[in-house]
């Protein structure tokens, strides 16, 4: 496989040549690169949410996928201008959206962990992009002032966001009995 050789938009052709190893998210045909790697709060913060959401889905008809797993927005028709992304963390409820390679249309619960690099794209870009994919609840997780942003979606828009600092409990709009302990999520 290849790295991205420079052009102004790519493909969904493109994007399958590219290497593993070489993180990238489009929108819209545009490459925005993924590296550096997260710093090791961002991924402790992504273990312990993880293994959470793990034990809670266990058993259940959700699952739960981790980055790096492609997100493909964009519906076939857009392939000369594809929308894939790389949530954090996943809950997919529909199989059907499953393939070997790809999860296909928005998912029932996305999780970002915010860093510097990429704060602005997941708080403003990503959201918008969630939001028309109807992405039932998103979470912006702010590891160095340790809260959550949670937002759900009613009538095809998300909601005024809900912030839970590491002093409360995160209760899942669309999975209620989903209660996590905040503060355990930034106990480094």
């Amino acid at each position: 496989m290849a790295s991205p050789q420079k052009k102004d938009t790519y493909s969904w052709n493109d994007y399958l040549t590219w290497d593993e190893e070489d993180r990238f998210e489009l929108i819209e045909g545009e490459a925005y690169a993924m590296s550096p790697a997260p710093n090791i709060q961002h991924q402790r913060i992504s273990s312990n949410l993880h293994g959470e959401l793990w034990s809670f889905f266990k058993g259940k008809p959700c699952e739960v996928f981790a980055a790096p797993t492609d997100l493909k927005l964009s519906p076939p028709e857009e392939d000369n201008f594809p929308t894939v992304l790389q949530p954090d963390i996943m809950i997919v409820c529909d199989k059907n959206q499953i393939e070997e390679q790809v999860i296909h249309g928005g998912p029932t619960l996305i999780v970002e962990i915010l860093s510097p690099d990429t704060a602005k794209r997941d708080e403003y870009t990503k959201r918008n992009l969630y939001e028309k994919a109807l992405v039932k609840e998103y979470w912006l997780v702010h590891p160095s002032e340790k809260y959550i942003v949670q937002y759900s979606l009613k009538d095809n828009r998300f909601t005024e966001p809900t912030y839970i600092t590491e002093k409360e409990k995160l209760i899942s709009i669309v999975f209620p009995e989903l209660i996590i302990d905040t503060k355990s999520l930034f106990s480094l």
